[in-house]
Protein backbone atom coordinates (compact mmCIF):
# COMPACT_ATOMS: atom_id res chain seq x y z
CA UNK A 1 0.00 0.00 0.00
CA UNK A 2 1.52 3.26 -0.92
CA UNK A 3 1.21 6.35 1.06
CA UNK A 4 0.28 9.88 -0.71
CA UNK A 5 3.28 12.61 0.15
CA UNK A 6 3.33 15.97 -0.40
CA UNK A 7 6.30 17.69 -1.84
CA UNK A 8 7.09 20.30 1.45
CA UNK A 9 8.96 19.83 4.49
CA UNK A 10 6.30 20.40 6.88
CA UNK A 11 4.15 17.57 5.36
CA UNK A 12 7.09 15.22 5.05
CA UNK A 13 7.86 15.51 8.84
CA UNK A 14 4.22 15.16 9.77
CA UNK A 15 4.22 12.09 7.28
CA UNK A 16 7.42 10.30 9.30
CA UNK A 17 5.91 11.25 12.50
CA UNK A 18 1.95 9.69 11.91
CA UNK A 19 2.49 7.41 9.52
CA UNK A 20 4.38 5.01 11.88
CA UNK A 21 1.46 4.37 13.80
CA UNK A 22 -0.88 3.28 10.70
CA UNK A 23 -2.08 6.55 9.96
CA UNK A 24 -2.11 8.10 6.74
CA UNK A 25 -1.89 11.76 5.03
CA UNK A 26 -5.89 11.66 4.47
CA UNK A 27 -6.20 11.27 8.48
CA UNK A 28 -3.72 13.69 9.04
CA UNK A 29 -5.71 16.04 6.85
CA UNK A 30 -9.00 15.68 8.57
CA UNK A 31 -7.73 15.88 12.21
CA UNK A 32 -6.11 19.27 11.08
CA UNK A 33 -9.12 20.23 9.11
CA UNK A 34 -11.71 19.56 12.16
CA UNK A 35 -9.66 21.45 14.59
CA UNK A 36 -9.40 24.47 12.11
CA UNK A 37 -13.41 23.82 12.44
CA UNK A 38 -13.38 23.86 16.13
CA UNK A 39 -11.05 26.86 16.57
CA UNK A 40 -13.47 29.03 13.87
CA UNK A 41 -16.75 28.04 15.53
CA UNK A 42 -14.91 29.21 18.93
CA UNK A 43 -13.47 31.90 17.39
CA UNK A 44 -17.46 32.59 15.82
CA UNK A 45 -19.14 32.23 18.75
CA UNK A 46 -20.93 28.92 18.23
CA UNK A 47 -19.62 26.72 20.80
CA UNK A 48 -20.26 29.50 23.39
CA UNK A 49 -24.14 29.14 23.15
CA UNK A 50 -24.74 29.18 26.51
CA UNK A 51 -23.21 32.52 27.08
CA UNK A 52 -25.51 34.21 25.35
CA UNK A 53 -28.39 34.43 27.98
CA UNK A 54 -28.24 35.46 31.48
CA UNK A 55 -28.82 32.78 32.60
CA UNK A 56 -25.99 31.05 30.66
CA UNK A 57 -23.95 33.50 32.06
CA UNK A 58 -25.27 32.74 35.58
CA UNK A 59 -24.57 29.36 35.44
CA UNK A 60 -21.03 29.79 33.75
CA UNK A 61 -20.44 32.13 36.80
CA UNK A 62 -21.43 29.77 39.57
CA UNK A 63 -19.49 26.80 37.87
CA UNK A 64 -16.35 28.81 37.68
CA UNK A 65 -16.61 29.61 41.41
CA UNK A 66 -17.41 26.53 41.94
CA UNK A 67 -14.48 25.65 40.56
CA UNK A 68 -12.19 28.37 42.19
CA UNK A 69 -13.58 27.57 45.73
CA UNK A 70 -12.91 23.74 45.14
CA UNK A 71 -9.35 24.51 44.53
CA UNK A 72 -8.93 27.02 47.37
CA UNK A 73 -10.29 24.62 49.86
CA UNK A 74 -8.14 21.94 48.50
CA UNK A 75 -4.45 23.83 48.36
CA UNK A 76 -5.77 24.58 51.95
CA UNK A 77 -6.00 21.43 52.92
CA UNK A 78 -2.93 19.99 51.02
CA UNK A 79 -1.40 22.81 52.66
CA UNK A 80 -2.37 22.27 56.33
CA UNK A 81 -1.68 18.42 55.26
CA UNK A 82 2.09 18.85 54.87
CA UNK A 83 2.48 21.51 57.66
CA UNK A 84 1.27 19.07 60.14
CA UNK A 85 3.02 16.67 58.49
CA UNK A 86 6.15 18.56 58.84
CA UNK A 87 5.61 19.34 62.35
CA UNK A 88 5.06 15.52 63.12
CA UNK A 89 8.58 14.46 61.55
CA UNK A 90 9.90 17.18 63.77
CA UNK A 91 8.45 16.03 66.84
CA UNK A 92 9.30 12.16 65.82
CA UNK A 93 13.32 13.11 65.58
CA UNK A 94 13.09 15.01 68.74
CA UNK A 95 11.74 12.07 70.79
CA UNK A 96 13.59 9.57 68.76
CA UNK A 97 17.13 12.01 69.64
CA UNK A 98 15.69 11.87 73.71
CA UNK A 99 15.47 7.79 73.28
CA UNK A 100 18.75 7.31 71.52
CA UNK A 101 20.19 9.87 74.33
CA UNK A 102 18.60 7.87 77.21
CA UNK A 103 19.55 4.41 75.75
CA UNK A 104 23.13 5.67 75.64
CA UNK A 105 23.23 6.85 79.06
CA UNK A 106 21.71 3.89 80.65
CA UNK A 107 24.37 1.49 78.87
CA UNK A 108 27.22 3.52 79.68
CA UNK A 109 26.16 3.18 83.55
CA UNK A 110 25.78 -0.62 83.05
CA UNK A 111 29.34 -0.34 81.53
CA UNK A 112 30.97 1.38 84.37
CA UNK A 113 28.82 -0.37 87.27
CA UNK A 114 30.11 -3.26 85.61
CA UNK A 115 33.92 -1.96 85.41
CA UNK A 116 33.72 -0.95 89.11
CA UNK A 117 32.55 -4.41 90.06
CA UNK A 118 35.40 -5.52 88.72
CA UNK A 119 38.48 -3.40 89.68
CA UNK A 120 36.89 -4.06 93.25
CA UNK A 121 37.67 -7.29 93.39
Amino acid sequence: MKQESYGNPVANIAEKLFLPVGRNLSQLDEYFSLKGVIFESVREGRLCFFMKSVRGKRTAMFVMVSVVATLAVGGYFIYTTISDNEKLVAEYRKELSEHYDRELKLQTEGVVSSLNGIYAR
